[in-house]
């Protein structure tokens, strides 16, 4: 995208920001889902397939970014926290998560 470098000065940057609008749009959706009583693997498979081509990039750009792979550690704690709040009959993101398997 022309002039994104000089916008967000880094590649990282550009990550960062992209993997920021992924977390906040799974944050309102794991919300949801712990409202309604689904799955949060359920609704986290939802968000990436309506966004495939982000999910994809982040998941891809995670091997050679550090700054990102922090990103989505705290992704993954964000989770685990709305995994607190359900009742014990529902489980976390399992481990073949795409996400799981980039950070």
């Amino acid at each position: 995208m022309p002039g994104a470098l000089a916008l967000f000065g880094s590649a990282d940057n550009i990550l960062l920001s992209l993997q920021h609008r992924w977390s906040n749009h799974l944050a309102a959706r794991l919300d949801q889902a712990v409202e309604d009583g689904t799955p949060l693997n359920a609704t986290w498979r939802r968000l990436a397939g309506e966004q495939p081509a982000l999910r994809a990039l982040l998941d891809t750009a995670a091997a050679q970014s550090l700054p990102l792979r922090g990103a989505q550690r705290n992704e993954q704690r964000m989770i685990e926290a709305h995994t607190g709040r359900l009742s014990g009959s529902q489980r976390p993101i399992d481990a073949t998560a795409p996400t799981m398997s980039a950070v």
